[in-house]
């Protein structure tokens, strides 16, 4: 009884700590605040919009506050972290979208190449955000989480907390990223620069499951007059040199 006492109390304290005090949650929260409430405004005084959503590829490298203020395109930056998953990136952004409207999937090809079950960030983006239906009965395709998962997967893994404490210790920044780096259009311009920075892996090969989510994607799109696009996202690699002979072959 003592242990399992010890246990409730240990996974309630980790979800106040998740849902309340997580430095990289509490970013995400505000991000989506402000991109909601752009979408809002350009609902409401565009009539009609574009949205874009992928991962951190789309959340750094898309300013749709200037293109609406300087060139008077009224887009909505929907991107939030890889880590989310595509399926729950996905439920956020056709919430915003209405009749007329376009959406760009930028989604990172590494998200549809792997698998599409909500990952524990993603349930807890869900939740923090107000919306769990997104991972427990979504709007598009079948990739849902039961219940009894969903509520182990409000803690913080491992890593996070060893490198929180690392932070701690070191009396540095809790997260890398700030609420002063969002834009009130949730474009986020940062100075931090990750110098060893990989592209995500990917198989190169698109499997049956995320074939079926996007055809289920289209074809949500089609039945609430949305049109879709597909983009793929910029992202770095190392420079490769060609000598000549290289070159002829």
């Amino acid at each position: 009884m003592v242990l399992v006492a010890a246990a409730l109390f240990t996974w309630g304290l980790d979800v106040v700590y998740t849902l309340r005090w997580n430095p990289e949650l509490q970013f995400f929260q505000q991000a989506y605040q402000l991109k909601v409430r752009w979408a809002e405004r350009l609902s409401r005084e565009q009539g009609v919009k574009t949205v874009i959503y992928g991962g951190s590829s789309t959340l750094f490298s898309i300013d749709t506050g200037r293109l609406f203020e300087r060139d008077r395109l009224p887009a909505v930056n929907f991107g939030f972290a890889a880590g989310i998953g595509a399926s729950v990136l996905t439920q956020a952004a056709v919430q915003e979208l209405r009749p007329g409207d376009t959406l760009i999937v930028a989604l990172e090809p590494v998200l549809l190449t792997d698998s599409l079950e909500p990952p524990g960030m993603g349930v807890q983006f869900s939740f923090i955000t107000g919306h769990p239906r997104w991972f427990f009965r979504p709007t598009v395709g079948t990739n849902s989480v039961f219940w009894p998962s969903a509520l182990l997967a409000l803690r913080p893994g491992g890593y996070h907390t060893l490198t929180m404490l690392g932070k701690l210790l070191r009396g540095g920044s809790l997260y890398r990223y700030a609420v002063a780096d969002l834009h009130p259009d949730g474009f986020t311009q940062t100075d931090v620069r990750v110098s060893d920075y990989q592209p995500g892996w990917h198989s190169g090969r698109l499997p049956p499951e995320s074939r079926v989510f996007l055809q289920a994607l289209r074809t949500w799109c089609e039945v609430h007059q949305v049109q879709v696009f597909y983009l793929l996202p910029w992202s770095y690699a190392p420079c490769l040199l060609y000598t000549s002979d290289a070159a002829d072959e």
